[in-house]
């Protein structure tokens, strides 16, 4: 499980990222598995399922030009997934 805390901030900010992870439904997209609000910070966090990451700076030196068509192309899939409705 992992969270993100989201800073204060307007919350139809917050219902408009939470809609939009609910919709995806794509394997390279980790799933949004609640919403969790803290009163005394005034603060919200998401709660996704885990997935371990690479930082991108050392990620990025090891792209090739044909590695960085299909991460793009899975890009353009999620995003038209989420427009289509």
């Amino acid at each position: 499980m992992a969270i993100k805390v989201l800073l204060p901030i307007k919350p139809s900010k917050i219902k408009r990222e939470y809609h939009i992870l609910t919709k995806l439904n794509h394997p390279t997209v980790v799933k949004i598995l609640d919403i969790v609000r803290c009163p005394h910070l005034r603060t919200a966090s998401l709660v996704m399922e885990y997935f371990p990451h690479q930082d991108f700076r050392e990620l990025y030196q090891r792209l090739n030009i044909k590695d960085i068509k299909f991460y793009g192309r899975q890009l353009f899939e999620v995003i038209i997934e989420v427009f289509r409705d």
